[in-house]
């Protein structure tokens, strides 16, 4: 499929000439219909124990059109909460699929789990601790990836939320994004200024696997992989934002853990690929590595002043009131759709939230 781009669907029929079935029941498409177009975008939900997370990515999406796209949610959770939350949403023809893993994958065997289960040409893989934050959020990632250059990789603007007044911040500015991106991917393992895999829309047949014996670099180590290779790269203003103070996450997760976790996991990914000259000085216990390493630390510490008296002086990258209305006051409200293409007007089920899971603890995204 590579070197040509497509519409919004690439059509496939099966033997028997049947439509294929969501875990809904829903049809993907139109019933009765025996050429079954295939979505050219997928967005996997990997999801654990975070029920709000999850239902406020699906109803931010069935707020906006997204023909062209399906919605696969893998869910590790330990409790129904998840289940709960998303079956008023999903509905018959809604091209959403859910599956619940018992016993659970485990994160990094869910992620990649999901990536087995696409369908669409590319992947966009969204976490619950982020959400849409981009108006035709869908409609405008299509447009980019069906335009005469056909992007093998897509990279989204990356938003930091702060608080649920909907005080937002650009992760890194995005000549830094891009310059690492292609020019020195594997400066990744110093910092990451990609940001979650929220961001990154990749061919599905050039999206790496995750390395599930990372928890922390899981991320990094997949982007180095993916960008170290000659792709088309593109970086475009549609954003994604990131609840970056829940608490629960993985960073919070690991918590005063994470200098061990991330040396531990430096040593192995320094075994994994021995010839990293990038690693042999994040690692490396020479006199040259230690000069490097903190040359980068002198020059991050000044990077960040200079990006917090940036921050203070310029508005947020994306209005707040766009951000507040999916968080709500207590970041767990999400307002019901507006009704559109394949959104039935009396769906309510982005409205009507279950308050008893409301009330659960926020765990580890998975």
């Amino acid at each position: 499929m590579s070197g040509e781009c497509l519409t919004y669907h690439e059509k496939r029929t099966d033997r028997a000439g049947a439509v294929a079935v969501t875990a809904d029941g829903g049809d993907l498409l139109h019933a009765g219909n025996p050429a079954m177009r295939r979505p050219l975008l997928s967005i996997l939900i990997p999801a654990y124990n975070y029920p709000e997370g999850v239902a406020r990515i699906l109803c931010v999406l069935r707020a906006q059109t997204y023909e062209g796209a399906e919605i696969v949610i893998s869910d590790d959770s330990t409790s129904d909460d998840v289940e709960t939350a998303v079956a008023p949403i999903i509905q018959p023809g809604a091209r959403i699929r859910y599956t619940r893993n018992s016993p659970g994958l485990g994160a990094g065997a869910n992620w990649n789990a999901l990536l087995d289960k696409a369908e669409g040409r590319y992947c966009l893989l969204m976490h619950h601790d982020e959400f849409p934050a981009s108006p035709q959020f869908v409609e405008r990632i299509l447009g980019e990836l069906t335009d005469a250059e056909c992007p093998d990789v897509l990279v989204l603007k990356s938003v930091l939320v702060r608080g649920a007044a909907g005080r937002n911040v650009l992760h890194v500015p995005e000549w830094l994004r891009a310059g690492v991106a292609r020019h020195a991917p594997h400066y990744l393992f110093f910092r990451n200024v990609i940001g979650a895999p929220s961001v990154v829309v990749a061919r599905r047949d050039i999206y790496p696997r995750f390395d599930e014996r990372l928890t922390w670099l899981i991320d990094v180590d997949a982007y180095v992989r993916l960008l170290v290779e000659k792709r088309r790269i593109r970086f475009t203003s549609v954003s994604v934002a990131s609840v970056s103070d829940r608490q629960g996450s993985i960073t919070a997760s690991i918590g005063s853990k994470l200098s061990d976790v991330r040396n531990h996991e430096l040593a192995y990914l320094r075994s994994k690929y021995p010839r990293d000259p990038w690693l042999a000085v994040l690692v490396g216990r020479t006199i040259p590595g230690r000069m490097g390493r903190t040359l980068e630390l002198l020059w991050w510490a000044a990077f960040k002043g200079c990006k917090c008296m940036w921050a203070a002086l310029v508005p947020s990258p994306v209005a707040a009131e766009d951000i507040q209305r999916w968080l709500g006051p207590n970041q767990t409200t999400v307002p019901a759709p507006r009704p559109g293409p394949g959104i039935p007007a009396s769906d309510s089920g982005c409205a009507r939230r279950n308050s008893g899971t409301q009330r659960r603890s926020r765990c580890s995204r998975s």
